[in-house]
């Protein structure tokens, strides 16, 4: 064996026989050696009680080389490697940990903060390369929806800088870091607790093997290392001392994420914390770390952070300003000139100078600069302000008008990208576009005329209509709910508080739990199926708890409401035959399906009457660019929602560059604004060059933006067009009613059926919990017992 095999076969010894960061093994090496630190060891030379101990123990269990040797071994077949001080690759900042001293510490945990020994390290990336320019990510486990989203951004804002995001792999704030950056085509770092073979948690595997094939799994401990609860705090050390700078998004009291904040502080790196709700139990360590220490900065994106750990004056933030208005640039006098002007109507020059306290030349002087910046205007009997242009429509490429023809709920994508941005005003667009057909809480046939949820609205007392608006300022600020889940959540709520206003209620104090159920009573009696009931029952629990908590319900009256319990009926699944036959019907069908009704006549040419433009008029106009293009456009909606078994909405909020041609990829942004990569397979790629290559340019126009579903007239495809879409497809090809979401149940089925795992599939569905995804398991247990039925001859 060469100087250097036994070197670096000593330095995985010492990590086996005492925990990484152990003070008095790191001194001993600095001054002997690795070797002769071995040797001293095992010959009972330990320099403490403690460690001649734990040496002893662990050698009781087997020869301290042998198992180092072992370890190698695996490496080898695991695919990782070694990295010691003596490689090129190795990080030099974490030598900074030498001088790590946490005060008042009583756990040996907390003393024990050396510099590391070794590293293993699975990826093709060179350490100390990979950790050069890098951010550590780091907070709460159970992190609340805003916290996931900020660490998303900040994890994508990283990496699309060239920024290395580094965190320890787990379930939250961690693994929203990771998949920011991955999303981002960067470089991320997961550190464990643990060997690298055994990551945990379990339900982020494939979130491994992602981040080991284009970033780096690093670990300080051999490979079958248990992941201990000690070896986090021993891990977090690493983590602070080789980045940067640390970002805490979200931490509890008794976070772990506190704790490398503090390493990093002591260490002398940069300390960074994200603020959170007051009233959020996970933001509450956070905080406190902002009151403890003056040198942690309070940061809210990816501009602050780099501000921190960037270049000094060259990667500072910009000032967060409110919009530029004409008139700041005003002298006092014209200032004041222009605030005695009425609102409405006109004001001769001496009235004028009068209000504004100047003499009349000043004013006739004044008048004329604010006349120029069209400020003011004249008139025959005086001056009136400019009436203020109606802005245009500001709307995101993935919000834009729908076609013509796509009627019903708003355009895909509606707060998807960012968090809707709530106030006392903007939120009364949430009550827009309710059918005034049914009343809020009976039908229209009922005694009182029908009335729309926005009229309901208006007519609640005040202290009830700005608790509705709190509450929906909340549910998308705090919450990080859709503008969808928020419009759902108001309709209920608004329902509730009128009938509790009929009953008497003029203050919100005075709802008691009585009402609910009564509220709940007459829902039922009007028909209201028993899911209604149980999303109606969560909507007033939702807003008691919070009602309770913002001191305005004395208790919270809806914790002892019960919900009707909804027959849960299985999903209605294609077979995987009928599912390529459905996604083969638009190049196989003569005429495009596009209003969801199979053809009439297979002599029909051209779009559909919904989809044809009123200008289209004979050969070489734009109803035959529309015949072309839409069979495209249908093929690879179809394909694009069997392939990655995303929602309608989420398919049609795609644009074109969320797509990973090479990867074969689309970044998909789902509920609550979450994101997350899904793969798509071949079929789907020639779906999509097609309809890039010759179907989207001939539809085309200045409402597509970006989108990449159009529809016939060129606005952003409809969600409700595009199930008419897929219902249209299915009862012309003679297949069982069929939806957008039926094809998202048949592509979960057969990924479950062909051995795919139950967390690879939550992970591609986009489910917050497992739960939601277990369903398909019970879709195909009821397949094999019909199989059973059929073939069994005892069955």
């Amino acid at each position: 064996m060469s100087s250097d095999e036994e070197h670096r076969l000593a330095r995985v010894a010492l990590t086996w026989l005492a925990e990484p960061g152990t003070r008095a093994v790191h001194r001993l090496v600095e001054r002997l050696g690795p070797v002769a630190t071995l040797d001293l060891l095992l010959d009972g030379g330990s320099p403490d009680g403690w460690l001649h101990t734990t040496v002893a123990a662990r050698s009781a269990a087997g020869d301290a080389r042998a198992v180092a040797a072992e370890a190698l071994d695996r490496a080898d077949r695991l695919g990782a490697r070694l990295v010691t001080p003596d490689d090129e690759e190795w990080p030099t900042r974490v030598a900074g940990l030498a001088t790590l001293q946490l005060p008042d510490t009583t756990r040996r945990v907390d003393g024990e903060t050396a510099p590391p020994l070794c590293f293993w390290v699975r990826g093709g990336w060179p350490l100390g390369e990979a950790l050069e320019r890098s951010v550590a990510v780091v907070g709460a486990r159970a992190a609340t929806g805003y916290g996931q989203h900020v660490a998303t951004e900040l994890g994508y804002g990283l990496a699309e800088r060239d920024w290395t995001v580094v965190s320890g792999g787990a379930f939250g704030i961690d693994a929203a870091a990771h998949r920011g950056a991955l999303n981002a085509g960067g470089l991320t770092v997961a550190v464990l607790a643990c060997g690298l073979d055994r990551p945990y948690p379990v339900g982020n595997t494939a979130l491994f093997d992602r981040i080991a094939d284009t970033g780096l799994l690093v670990s300080e401990w051999p490979p079958g290392a248990e992941p201990l609860r000690p070896r986090f705090l021993i891990r977090n050390r690493v983590i602070a001392g080789g980045t940067l700078g640390t970002v805490v998004v979200e931490a509890s009291a008794r976070s772990g994420a506190t704790q490398t904040a503090r390493r990093a502080i002591y260490t002398g790196r940069a300390a960074m914390v994200v603020p959170g709700p007051v009233t959020s139990a996970m933001s509450v360590g956070a905080h406190e770390l902002l009151r403890e220490f003056p040198k942690a900065r309070l940061v809210t994106g990816v501009g602050h952070v780099l501000e921190e750990v960037g270049r000094i004056g060259a990667d500072l933030a910009p000032l967060a300003r409110g919009p530029q208005r004409p008139a700041d640039g005003l002298d006092d006098d014209a200032r004041s000139l222009l605030e005695a002007l009425p609102r409405r109507g006109t004001l001769g020059v001496d009235g004028l100078a009068s209000r504004a306290g100047v003499d009349v030349r000043t004013a006739l002087r004044k008048l004329s600069l604010l006349e120029e910046l069209s400020l003011v205007v004249r008139r025959e009997d005086g001056y009136a302000l400019v009436p203020p242009a109606r802005p245009p429509e500001t709307r995101d490429a993935r919000t834009s008008a729908p076609d013509a023809d796509d009627t019903g709920s708003g355009a895909a994508g509606d707060g998807q990208r960012t968090a809707v941005g709530w106030c006392r005003a903007s939120c009364q667009r949430v009550y827009a576009g309710r059918s005034p057909g049914r009343d809020a809480t009976g039908p229209a046939s009922m005694s009182r005329p029908a009335r729309s949820t926005r009229v309901t609205h208006q007519e609640l007392p005040p202290a009830l209509r700005d608790a509705v608006d709190d509450f929906a300022e909340h549910l998308s600020r705090v919450r990080n709910r859709s503008a969808h889940t928020v419009r759902a959540y108001v309709t209920d709520l608004v329902s509730l508080l009128d009938h509790a206003v009929r009953m008497g209620c003029v203050d919100l104090a005075e709802l008691d739990l009585s009402m609910l159920r009564s509220w709940l009573a007459r829902q039922r009696t009007t028909g209201a199926a028993r899911t209604s009931l149980a999303r109606r029952a969560a909507s007033a629990r939702a807003f008691s708890t919070w009602a309770h908590r913002a001191g305005l319900l004395p208790a919270d009256v809806g914790a002892a409401l019960a919900s009707p319990r909804a027959h849960r009926e299985l999903p209605t699944v294609l077979r995987a035959d009928q599912a390529a036959a459905l996604v083969e019907a638009p190049s196989r069908l003569p005429v495009p399906v596009s209003t969801g009704h199979p053809p009439t006549a297979p002599t029909q040419a051209g779009p559909s009457p919904a989809e044809a433009t009123p200008s289209a008029a004979g050969p070489g106009t734009a109803l035959e660019a529309a015949a072309e293009a839409l069979p495209l456009r249908d093929r690879v909606l179809l394909e694009l929602l069997y392939a990655t078994g995303v929602r309608i909405s989420e398919a049609c909020g795609l644009d074109v560059g969320d797509v990973d041609h090479g990867r074969r990829v689309i970044r998909v942004f789902g509920k609550g604004g979450r994101e997350r990569s899904v793969p798509y397979g071949v079929p789907a790629q020639r779906a999509l060059d097609d309809w890039l290559r010759r179907g989207r340019p001939a539809l085309a126009g200045t409402r597509s933006g970006d989108a990449l579903l159009l529809g016939a007239r060129g606005g952003r495809l409809n969600p409700t067009t595009a199930r008419q879409i897929v219902g249209g497809y299915a009862e012309a090809t003679g297949l069982p009613p069929t939806s957008p979401h039926g094809l998202r149940h048949s592509a979960a089925t057969h990924l479950l059926e062909g051995g795919a795992d139950l967390r690879a599939v939550q992970e591609l569905l986009g489910h917050s919990s497992l739960a939601s995804t277990q369903i398909y398991t019970h879709v195909s247990v009821e397949r094999l017992r019909a199989a059973y039925r059929q073939a069994h001859p005892r069955a």
